[in-house]
């Protein structure tokens, strides 16, 4: 496993020209079942947020459900109570300095995506927007939120979702799809050979 680096410098988004196309429900979770950290986007009155979540996973497929857990003070949790709509995008290398600014700031107090220069493409089945760079994205309604000590358990349904097939085809991630996972400590991984 190598770690990749950390350039405090980077903070743009590669211009790459992705196409996003629509996945069958049924397939969708495949986009998280191996564990990527995903970054999630919420809106409110025009504004886009988005945070990089390592803590996510698929809980049902029927209809397919996801979960976050997010710090009780988050400001993404607050938008998804406030909307009910958020979107999880699948990251791969070509987005960590977006990524690392995202989780080093606060959506209360900046506009993290223009920061970024992230381009964004509008929601099918949500009002939130996605990322157009990302390999996959969910989009989601809150369906509940469990609060715990310090921490809420956000449950979303899918109800539509996308991938750059190119990546992800036959409901199946491509062998040479490498998405981002989070280490902890500003360390971050791709996942590796497929076995």
């Amino acid at each position: 496993m190598s770690v990749l680096p950390f350039d405090p410098g980077a903070s743009g988004i590669p211009a790459v020209a992705v196409t996003s196309s629509p996945v069958p429900l049924s397939k969708c979770l495949r986009f998280i079942n191996h564990g990527p950290l995903v970054i999630v986007t919420t809106a409110r009155e025009g504004r886009v947020n988005a945070a990089p979540v390592q803590w996510n996973t698929p809980v049902n497929d029927a209809p397919p459900t996801v979960a976050l857990a997010l710090a009780a003070d988050n400001f993404t949790r607050a938008l998804i109570e406030e909307t009910g709509e958020f979107v999880l995008n699948v990251p791969d290398e070509r987005l960590l300095p977006a990524v690392r600014l995202w989780g080093a700031r606060s959506g209360r107090t900046d506009d993290k995506v223009r920061a970024a220069g992230a381009a964004l493409e509008p929601g099918e089945r949500v009002a939130v927007p996605h990322l157009r760079e990302a390999l996959a994205y969910l989009e989601c309604r809150r369906v509940k939120t469990v609060d715990l000590p310090g921490v809420s358990l956000v449950l979303g349904e899918v109800v539509g979702a996308g991938a750059d097939l190119s990546f992800f085809t036959d409901g199946q991630w491509a062998p040479h799809t490498r998405s981002l996972h989070h280490l902890g400590g500003g360390e971050f991984v791709l996942d590796g050979e497929r076995r």
